[in-house]
């Protein structure tokens, strides 16, 4: 983190060349490790995220309130995406508390969410860990948060601990590792439900979205209202449950595009520096 706060004060031009040789890097070191997919496949997947706007990381399974395991991902093939309360953005504003459906415009960041609901660090291949993208998209708007807006944020912060509690049963993170004490941590320590899955949904238009203010609109995007399972439109999901779980999606959306996280990952991989 400390290198990346570093970058951050650099020029422009200096700082993209500089993250650039760190995925160079990171390709250099994943080059013997790639999945074996055809250029048929990864043909068949970049004409599928060309109308991919939005895209929202899940899984299969959290903690609810009581603490119990409960499915996300057959709620989300009944029910589409439903609005939730959300206050992760509460460190600008308190005004930002809003009931909402949380997205990101990269989808390397929602398969870092995504990943947060696999059962401890995934074995399958993966174009750098959470945190290497979660650092590299994010440091801007913590340091901004946490220096020239510190005051505010460390209000709101406390405001909000006080209500609930790190790792308690309404953060996030702790919906998915009752270990975590931090939102960095999930991303860190992944899930701790053995039955748990990564899920990447894509989707195309959003009725309603939230005003937020700049820091966090460069990569967050916020739904105000539901998203039917119908209008999304590219799913990805762990290739070994491809079979089981696709044969489901089928049963409640005949036209949505299925693929494996790992055919994402490689794509991700071959073209990171191209966009």
């Amino acid at each position: 983190m400390p290198k990346q706060i570093c970058i951050f004060f650099l020029p422009k031009s200096i700082k993209t060349k500089i993250q650039n040789k760190a995925i160079l890097e990171l390709q250099k070191q994943l080059l013997d490790t790639l999945p074996n997919f055809t250029k048929n496949e990864l043909e068949e997947y970049k004409n599928s995220i060309i109308d991919v706007k939005f895209w929202h990381g899940t899984g299969g399974f959290e903690y609810n309130s009581s603490r119990n395991i409960t499915p996300i991902f057959d709620n989300i093939l009944k029910n589409g995406l439903r609005t939730k309360r959300d206050d992760y953005l509460i460190i600008y504003s308190k005004k930002l508390s809003m009931e909402s459906i949380s997205l990101v415009n990269k989808r390397i960041i929602a398969r870092c969410y995504a990943d947060n609901h696999n059962f401890k660090n995934p074995k399958t291949f993966r174009f750098g860990d959470s945190i290497f993208w979660i650092v590299r998209h994010y440091t801007k708007m913590y340091i901004l948060a946490y220096t020239i807006l510190a005051p505010r944020s460390l209000i709101n912060i406390l405001n909000w601990r006080k209500k609930n509690k790190i790792n308690s049963k309404k953060s996030w993170s702790g919906k998915v590792n009752r270990s975590c004490k931090n939102t960095w941590e999930s991303f860190e320590k992944y899930s701790g439900i053995r039955e748990n899955f990564p899920v990447i949904l894509g989707i195309k238009n959003l009725n309603k979205t939230a005003k937020l203010p700049k820091i966090f609109s460069e990569t967050e995007i916020r739904s105000l209202e539901d998203i039917p399972f119908k209008d999304i439109i590219h799913i990805e999901i762990p290739l070994e449950k491809y079979n089981e779980l696709s044969s489901e999606i089928r049963k409640y959306n005949q036209k949505v595009k299925i693929f494996s996280i790992e055919l994402g990952e490689l794509f991700e991989y071959k073209n990171s520096l191209k966009k």
